[in-house]
Order: structure tokens, then C-alpha cells, then sequence
């Protein structure tokens, strides 16, 4: 009763969680329509729940028609505020050409923003983009150690991170595997940032690439 209250006096932060409750059908007969209202009016003030709450809807066809474009429109928005899931959903769409034209230079560089947040499946999504080559040097080590940054946050089986790094170490020459352990082990120093050994790795191997 609060969070409709306030949801009409324009609260964007009630109008959210409003629509929150329509959608899991907690305290009120589900209705993803009646979400995609509410968040539509919080989107609209710049809520960044919100914002990526709307994306999702147009994303999964709820409440609203599928509209990847409008989804892409949504997440962007949150995205540039920072939301972390936003970004990870954004890099997939440019990988992917959903509702955006394919970019891989913009999947690479959402990924890398929600990746340095601690994102896990960004983790994983950028490591396949460097096991592919996709907007970024080929490179297996910096994979590898993607895959395994990612998998070691989020165990769950619904995370591919840990059967895509045994899938490319079978690809991998033993001085291969060992640059990636080390690499993922230099990332995981307390104060070692993520991006920073990254693209210190990438500089590296594209200097000696030059000097062979």
C-alpha cells in the first residue's frame, strides 16, 4: 500500500518496486503490463533500476512486445549509469547483433566495464571474445584467465566459464596453461586491477608480436 501511495505522488524508487511486485506477484495478482507502466514512469525520471528493469521486459517480450531495440535502448541508458548487469546485457547485444548493429568493439568495451566491477559473466563474455579474436587480439592465455576469474566468482552451473576453460586448455600447449595460471594469479593479487594486468598482458604480446 506504501509503495502504491508513493508510486502516484511520482516516487520513481516506489514506482520500481511497485512494479516489482507485479511482476513476481507478490501482494498483487501478476501483471507484467502493469510493470511495464511503472517502470516506463521511473525510467523515464532516470531511475536506473528501473531503466534496466524496462530493458529486461522488452528483452524477454513481458508486459510489452520483444522490442531488442528498445531493450538496448534501456539497458544503454543504465549502463552509462553505472548498472552492472546493464552493461553485461548491452556487450551481449553488440556480440550478438540484438537489436543493435554487430560491434564487437562495443562488446569489448562494455564487458571490460562490467568485468572491472566484478561481474562474472562479463568475465566469462570477455573471454570469449579474446578466445575468438572478436574486437580484441586471439589471445588463449588472457581467456583462460578470464575463464577462470569468472567461474572462481560464480561456481553455479549456470555459469559455462569453468567448461569453457577445459574446453580451450585442450587447445593449449603446457607453456600456454602455465602463462595463464600465472596471469590469473597476478589478477587475483589484493590491488592488482583487472584491466590494468589485462591490457599490461595484451602490450606485451603485441610488442613482441612487432619485434618477431
Amino acid at each position: 500500500r506504501w509503495y502504491r501511495k508513493a508510486a502516484d505522488r511520482g516516487d520513481a524508487g516506489a514506482q520500481n518496486n511497485l512494479a516489482g511486485l507485479y511482476v513476481s506477484g507478490q501482494g498483487v495478482q501478476q501483471d507484467y503490463a502493469m510493470a511495464a507502466r511503472l517502470y516506463r514512469k521511473a525510467a523515464r525520471r532516470g531511475y536506473t533500476l528501473a531503466e534496466y528493469n524496462l530493458g529486461v521486459l522488452y528483452a524477454a517480450g513481458r508486459g510489452v512486445p520483444r522490442d531488442y531495440a528498445r531493450a538496448a535502448r534501456w539497458y544503454l541508458a543504465a549502463a552509462e549509469h553505472g548498472h552492472v548487469a546493464a552493461q553485461t546485457n548491452l556487450a551481449a547485444f553488440y556480440a550478438n547483433g540484438e537489436g543493435v548493429a554487430q560491434d564487437y568493439g562495443r562488446a569489448v568495451e562494455w564487458c571490460r566495464k562490467a568485468a572491472a566491477q566484478g561481474n562474472a559473466a562479463a568475465m566469462n563474455n570477455l573471454g570469449l571474445l579474446f578466445q575468438g579474436g572478436y574486437g580484441v587480439p586471439r589471445l588463449k592465455v588472457v581467456a583462460y584467465a578470464l575463464f577462470s576469474l569468472s567461474s572462481a566468482l560464480d561456481s553455479a552451473r549456470s555459469n559455462p566459464a569453468a567448461s569453457n576453460r577445459r574446453q580451450l586448455q585442450a587447445s593449449m600447449s603446457p607453456r600456454e596453461i602455465m602463462a595463464a595460471q600465472m596471469l590469473t594469479l597476478r589478477i587475483a593479487i589484493k590491488g592488482n586491477k583487472l584491466l590494468t594486468a589485462l591490457d599490461h598482458y595484451v602490450k606485451k604480446h603485441e610488442i613482441k608480436e612487432k619485434c618477431s
